[in-house]
């Protein structure tokens, strides 16, 4: 089986940047460079900045691309800020795809790695996981970073290969030590569960806490979880509630979930229905399943809301047709009462079967006894 190894560590990525930058197009400062150059390209010329998109003049970048194309027309880094400038001009500009693979297929890493994220997406080009694979190979060989961590996406969801948890570990843990959070936060989840290498929770933790203090929601997330379960770290309810407040307010969904229960609970924070309720609800509306679940069930019994056994039945159905097994069972149980919706056996068969094909023991028990009542 093929191994997707990196090609060298981070000594040897630094002396690939240094080698390139010390090439003569390299420390050759184009007007081209000044006002379309990539921040995230290590091969930009030494005291360049980069620009994001928003700051890229477009048409003055363009026509400076063009003339240092015109002059120095082995340089594919040329060609590849063209095409950003392009990007800058139009965001599905005609002529951007051109030169992106122009450039990627003259070898230039920034290039192969944003052409890859084409291919593997398939918006803008046909998607080829393959092809997407093998050039996030080749832009992280050369110390792209990005391409460092999107390879151990796809080596780890087995997209375009067979899946090599083993060599994903390996690329993660690259990106991380160039300072990647989302990288040291999927190296973190890979060490937790001992997935391609040894499991070590302690070691997982630290990552999700060194990216978590960089902003990364996730990492807040799991760092939390860790602190709520005890694994990897001291149990501690208190600081856990701290983190996954700080995700929550980062707009991390399952972060508002966790905190509602446990503001529901009284654990790690003073009991409050109301701040529960209202967590829950926000999970809800940004389509979390569990959320509105018990989002529903604040609404049947009053918890921190209003008692509204109406709109209760409302959020469950969006439970349930969102996949939750425990909102179907609930649906069943509702048409099968007749309570708050006409009853209706039927109605509560089909829910009762949607809940059981979703895993639920309580809609089996539930379906028997209502036909051997029938």
């Amino acid at each position: 089986m093929a191994k997707w190894w990196p090609r060298c560590a981070a000594a040897c990525l630094a002396a690939m940047v240094w080698i390139g930058s010390a090439s003569a197009s390299a420390t050759t400062i184009t007007d081209c460079d000044r006002l379309a150059a990539d921040p995230e390209d290590s091969g930009r010329p030494m005291g360049i900045v980069g620009r994001s998109y928003f700051w890229i003049p477009a048409k003055d970048a363009i026509a400076a691309c063009r003339d240092a194309m015109a002059e120095y027309p082995d340089e594919p880094r040329f060609e590849y800020q063209l095409a950003r400038a392009f990007v800058a001009l139009e965001d599905h500009h005609p002529d951007v795809l051109r030169h992106l693979r122009n450039a990627a297929e003259a070898g230039y890493p920034a290039a192969q790695y944003r052409y890859a994220v084409e291919l593997r997406t398939g918006d803008i080009v046909p998607k080829n996981a393959a092809e997407a694979l093998e050039l996030h190979r080749r832009a992280a060989s050369a110390g792209i970073v990005d391409a460092m961590y999107a390879l151990g996406q796809m080596l780890e969801a087995g997209e375009g290969h067979e899946a090599d948890l083993v060599a994903a570990v390996a690329w993660y843990r690259e990106a991380a030590d160039a300072g990647k959070p989302d990288a040291m936060n999927n190296l973190g989840k890979l060490l937790f569960e001992g997935r391609g290498t040894e499991k070590d929770q302690a070691a997982a933790v630290a990552l999700f806490r060194k990216a978590a203090d960089t902003g990364l929601p996730i990492a807040m997330y799991n760092y939390a979880y860790s602190l709520q379960k005890g694994e990897g770290i001291t149990q501690d309810d208190v600081e856990a509630a701290k983190w996954y407040l700080k995700s929550a307010e980062a707009l991390y969904v399952p972060a508002m979930v966790k905190l509602g229960v446990m503001l529901r609970e009284g654990a790690g924070l003073a009991k409050d229905d109301i701040a529960a309720t209202r967590w829950m609800l926000r999970a809800a509306e940004a389509g979390n399943s569990y959320g509105m679940f018990n989002y529903a069930i604040a609404l049947k019994n009053g918890y921190g809301v209003e008692q509204n056994e109406t709109a209760a039945v409302e959020w469950m159905r969006k439970a349930a047709d969102a996949g939750d097994a425990e909102a179907m069972t609930f649906m069943g149980i509702v048409y099968r009462d007749g309570k708050t919706v006409p009853a209706d056996r039927e109605q509560a068969r089909m829910w009762f079967r949607r809940a059981i094909d979703a895993g639920s023991d309580d809609a089996t028990v539930a379906l028997q006894d209502m036909d051997g009542t029938d």
